[in-house]
């Protein structure tokens, strides 16, 4: 009867344990990272695909920024920068400099490379980095769902004169998607319950 109780109490206890799991937190500003296109091998959590590093003159922190490795500071989704991570995360996001009418997409994908997030955002201007178009806008592009796998991170349109850089990545890994905290409540007392039950039919 005893031992019923307590093995049920103990249930709850490592659901609520299990739901309250930490997260790690990914930051990189690319700063440390010499010129050129991003090694594999370059962060211990995260992979960039495609992405060159280079002080441009446009970062949200100095000196780099980064941009698409095979189209430049123009690049549409089939010269996307990529991100695969190693454990999967519940959130992440980039900053997007000079962001004009040509726009900038975060997509997030899972294990099945199911589409499962995306945030897309606009500038009020056709940004230039030279010659007579005003700069554009600096705009942070969130995600979050459960289980992201890879990101790709594109300009959705690219018929106007937008140059773009991308910097300060951030992401969340290892938290698995975890219950409402009114769910976890409504399952403790019903859990509770079941037990105060089998101890009152054992007496």
């Amino acid at each position: 009867m005893k031992q019923t109780f307590m093995k049920s109490v103990l249930g709850i206890v490592a659901i609520l344990i299990a739901s309250t799991a930490s997260a790690t937190s990914i930051n990189i500003n690319f700063d440390s990272l010499p010129s050129g296109p991003i090694a594999a091998g370059a962060f211990s959590d995260v992979v960039f695909t495609n992405a060159t590093a280079f002080s441009t003159g446009f970062e949200a922190s100095a000196p780099n920024s980064i941009f698409s490795t095979s189209s430049g500071v123009l690049f549409g989704q089939a010269d996307a920068v990529g991100v695969t991570f190693n454990t999967p995360a519940s959130f992440a996001s980039i900053v997007g400099l000079n962001v004009g009418f040509n726009g900038l997409t975060l997509n997030a994908f899972d294990a099945a490379n199911n589409l499962i997030a995306t945030t897309t955002v606009f500038g009020t201007t056709e940004g230039g980095t030279a010659g007579g178009n005003p700069p554009g806008e600096t705009c942070t592009l969130p995600v979050s769902a459960a289980n992201i796998a890879r990101l790709e991170i594109f300009q959705p349109i690219t018929s106007f004169n937008d140059t773009i850089v991308l910097d300060n990545f951030s992401a969340e890994i290892g938290r698995a998607a975890v219950p409402e905290p009114a769910s976890l409540t409504l399952l403790a007392l019903g859990l509770v319950g079941t037990a105060v039950r089998r101890r009152r039919q054992t007496k």
